[in-house]
């Protein structure tokens, strides 16, 4: 390997204290494997803790914080209590090869499928539609 690369596999502090054992880190991967209640699947647990492995911080799929916040399919939630016991299993397959774990949170906003959020009720921040792009929007 060339020598201008041996940082990235380095182990580095950040200013938090947190230790990172490099400087990989997975992005947020939309797999659309959770279960249709937003909970955390079987199928996503070995998905991602194979993905996990070598890197330093695992990010999550893009989880939502609102039932009427719903972009995708398959979208994990971190929106209701019932949702934790699933989360720390993932968060356990995700550091379970020494990576750190964070969760991307997500609001769908204008971008929320009506079909995926109670009845069919997409919010966004701005009066502004994306419906002829997406979804009929209310403020």
């Amino acid at each position: 390997m060339k020598s201008k690369y041996e940082p990235l596999f380095d182990k580095v502090e950040l200013p938090n204290g947190v230790e990172l054992r490099n400087r990989f880190v997975l992005a947020p991967l939309t797999h659309i494997s959770s279960n249709d209640d937003g909970t955390i699947s079987d199928v996503e647990l070995p998905y991602i803790e194979k993905r996990s492995q070598d890197v330093g911080i695992t990010i999550n799929a893009a989880s939502n914080v609102s039932d009427v916040g719903k972009a995708f399919p398959g979208q994990p939630s971190i929106a209701h209590d019932s949702n934790i016991e699933g989360l720390k299993r993932l968060a356990t397959a995700m550091k379970k090869n020494g990576a750190k774990a964070l969760v991307q949170i997500h609001h769908g906003g204008a971008q929320a499928l009506p079909e995926l959020t109670p009845d069919g009720d997409v919010v966004a921040p701005s009066p502004i539609s994306l419906k002829k792009f997406w979804s009929e929007t209310r403020t």
